[in-house]
């Protein structure tokens, strides 16, 4: 099986749950996942060793998977279900291809055990 998101192949991790794991995404994704089950997954698969997640690194995650109008309601949902949480923190956005690259993007703090 190949991901959608970046071509790279897929290996099933869990036979019974039927979840794979991209080996180049590092994504894990169970069946065909939900929008908001791919955006969560981004976020997981993002957090830094210093427990924060940056804009930056789950942009390029959902681009193309995500409905564009919906990421920013799943960025308010996750801090709603106390996923992230914001401190304040700003980088220069990376984001070329959305036309962000001269934006400033939110960096987030891990607060999810989940």
């Amino acid at each position: 099986m190949i991901c959608d998101r970046c071509s790279g192949p897929l290996f099933k991790a869990d036979v019974l749950s039927g979840a794979s794991v991209c080996t180049s995404c590092e994504i894990r994704l169970c069946g065909k996942p939900d929008e908001w089950s791919l955006f969560v997954a981004a976020l997981k698969s993002s957090v830094r060793s210093d427990g924060t997640v940056h804009v930056n690194d789950v942009r390029p995650k959902v681009r193309g998977r995500i409905a564009h109008k919906k990421i920013g309601l799943y960025w308010t949902k996750a801090q709603q279900k106390r996923l992230i949480r914001w401190e304040n923190g700003w980088e220069q956005s990376t984001d070329a291809v959305g036309s962000n690259q001269d934006k400033l993007a939110r960096v987030y703090v891990w607060t999810s055990a989940a």
